[in-house]
């Protein structure tokens, strides 16, 4: 991610914002009924599609890495701080 939107202080505040609402839970994990701590901010409805929602709350939840990586289609992003060893 080099966009420089996502390095403003209005971004930093709305981040914020969205992660303080959704309690710092990932929601997709939540509407399956577990919980796990949120780390990215995603856009519903894609900020280079829809550059005028970039801001917009309503627009964001707070996702937890492996579904943010899911929901874009990605590989999850491997642990490598404690990699496998057998």
């Amino acid at each position: 991610m080099n966009d420089p939107r996502y390095k403003t202080h209005r971004w930093v505040v709305t981040r914020r914002q969205a992660m303080q609402r959704d309690n710092y839970e990932c929601q997709m994990c939540k509407e399956e009924g577990m919980f796990k701590p949120g780390e990215a901010v995603h856009h519903i409805k894609p900020s280079d599609k829809y550059p005028d929602l970039m801001y917009e709350i309503d627009n964001l939840q707070t996702l937890c890495r492996p579904c943010h990586e899911r929901v874009h289609g990605r590989e999850p992003i491997a642990n490598t701080r404690f990699p496998e060893r057998w």
